[in-house]
């Protein structure tokens, strides 16, 4: 057994990022919280969920804040949705950083698997996990092509990341990414 193990230390976890207040939701927001938001009939953060789930996680660690108690009503502990659900409560706010060094201080891994609530992507994470684990980067972060909507991601040829800067004065839409 690795001493990882012995303590209690899973090799990796996988994370719901759902704390945030919505406020660029709007209306929508306003009616509930984004993470309930509805897409094609399901709560949006549904869509991250089951991608966790069929990339072989049987549990998922949940960050609250804005109306959690609403979301914790809505996806319970995950026995409909195939997957065991924990939820970590933030009294304050904790920012994304905060949100995920608060659930590794509570169940701590080796590695992290992170996905906003509100992200519906079309994506293999088994495939994904294992280019990480190819290349052996401090992280490993998933963009798509650059869109004035998004924050831009400045990358090398190599794909690495060397800014991430959210108020471009020039920008080049071929050499560049979005969060």
């Amino acid at each position: 057994m690795k001493k990882s193990q012995e303590r209690g230390m899973k090799e990796i976890r996988a994370m719901v990022l759902a704390a945030g207040f919505g406020t660029r939701m709007q209306k929508a927001g306003e009616q509930r919280p984004k993470p309930l938001v509805e897409l094609a009939g399901q709560p949006l953060i549904k869509y991250p969920i089951a991608l966790i789930r069929q990339a072989g996680f049987d549990e998922v660690i949940i960050n609250l804040h804005h109306r959690s108690q609403e979301i914790k009503e809505k996806i319970g502990d995950g026995r409909g949705l195939g997957i065991k659900i924990k939820y970590i409560t933030e009294p304050e706010i904790l920012g994304t950083g905060g949100g995920v060094k608060n659930a590794h201080r509570l169940f701590p891994a080796r590695k992290w698997l992170t996905i906003n609530a509100d992200t519906v992507l079309d994506l293999n994470l088994k495939n994904l996990l294992l280019f990480h684990d190819r290349l052996k980067p401090l992280a490993t972060m998933v963009l798509t092509r650059w869109n004035e909507k998004f924050t831009p991601v400045f990358a090398d040829n190599l794909a690495r990341v060397k800014r991430i800067d959210g108020f471009p004065e020039k920008i080049s839409p071929e050499k560049t990414l979005s969060i």
